[in-house]
């Protein structure tokens, strides 16, 4: 699993996204290394269609994230842990509506 620190700036998510042939990366606490969260190559439209709002560029990963919209209802990063049964996984992936779902340990340290 490829991640980013949350105290990385933004624009380096989107160049791993870009270098890498990626969909997503994760976010994971600078000082922890738990996962707090996920960038996509479609949160690159927070920047705007024409590039208006290039300056969000320079904004840390942990900042933008607070820019994507969530919903309520749910905690995220959507995870699971490796005792989460396949038929768990799959009803997750239709509450939530995601299209990526993280696995972590206990301590919430990414793992896949």
């Amino acid at each position: 699993m490829i991640t980013v620190k949350g105290n990385s700036p933004v624009s380096d998510a989107f160049k791993l996204i870009r270098n890498q042939n990626l969909n997503s990366v994760g976010v994971v606490n600078e000082d922890t290394g738990k996962l707090i969260g996920n960038i996509s190559a479609s949160d690159l439209k927070l920047v705007g269609l024409s590039g208006e709002l290039f300056g969000r560029m320079l904004l840390s990963c942990r900042q933008y994230l607070t820019m994507i919209p969530t919903n309520p209802n749910f905690t995220y990063p959507i995870s699971v842990n490796t005792s989460t049964t396949v038929e768990e996984l799959l009803k997750k992936f239709d509450v939530t509506h995601v299209h990526r779902i993280y696995v972590v340990d206990n301590q919430q340290m990414p793992i896949g």
